[in-house]
């Protein structure tokens, strides 16, 4: 009998389809991942927050939002600004509204958009911050360059760009999930549009990510 060959899920489908059943424990974990920051580390949304040195009242945007947790603590820093969540799918847009409209503290001007990176809907030089977490490691290398073009066109002068992704340099278990998210050697390609690239590497749970932060010229 010949074998049938099994067909594997790319690892993004996968990573996707976990967060979507994590999703509505996030809020009841969160409490318990406060206590354990001090053992562990604190989250990398918070990290995010202090690279991004946001100040309130300014334009910014998240792309490939996902489940929400760095968006939100973004737009509670940004109370009287425009803070702008997109996601391409539909679900984790629902998701995060419903979070937004639990939630109790005020979270700004915040607007969701359904759109796709590669062809963002905002006029040229709109926001002064934009972030992407774990976004660029579902996009296919041909596409990569596209999506950065994309970032630095809607970022004004002087914006700042964060970008973080899983990376190697993790315990070996997060090695394997590091290399399921295609860790990526972007800097080569922020250096050709942008100025003042810096990069540092935080590890939590094992888990190494890369932050990358840039400044369109």
């Amino acid at each position: 009998m010949p074998l049938r060959r099994r067909r594997v899920k790319p690892a993004a489908v996968c990573y996707r389809r976990s967060m979507q059943r994590l999703a509505p424990r996030f809020d009841l974990l969160g409490p318990l991942r406060d206590l354990a920051a001090p053992l562990v580390g604190v989250p990398i949304e918070e990290k995010l927050l202090a690279r991004a040195a946001v100040v309130d009242g300014e334009r910014f945007l998240e792309v490939g939002v996902g489940e929400g947790a760095t968006f939100l603590a973004l737009a509670r820093a940004n109370v009287t600004g425009q803070s702008h969540a997109l996601d391409r799918d539909r679900a984790r847009l629902a998701r995060l509204r419903a979070r937004l409209a639990r939630g109790r503290a005020d979270h700004g001007g915040v607007q969701l958009e359904l759109a796709d990176v590669r062809a963002l809907p905002f006029a040229d030089r709109r926001f002064e911050l934009v972030i992407a977490v774990a976004l660029m490691g579902e996009l296919e290398e041909r596409e990569r360059g596209l999506a950065l073009d994309e970032l630095r066109r809607v970022l004004e002068v002087g914006g700042r760009l964060l970008l973080a992704h899983p990376t190697r340099g993790g315990a070996p278990l997060a090695e394997r999930l590091a290399r399921l998210h295609r860790p990526l050697e972007l800097a080569p390609e922020l250096l050709a549009r942008f100025r003042d690239v810096s990069r540092m590497v935080y590890r939590r749970f094992g888990l190494a990510w890369e932050i990358l932060r840039a400044v369109r010229g």
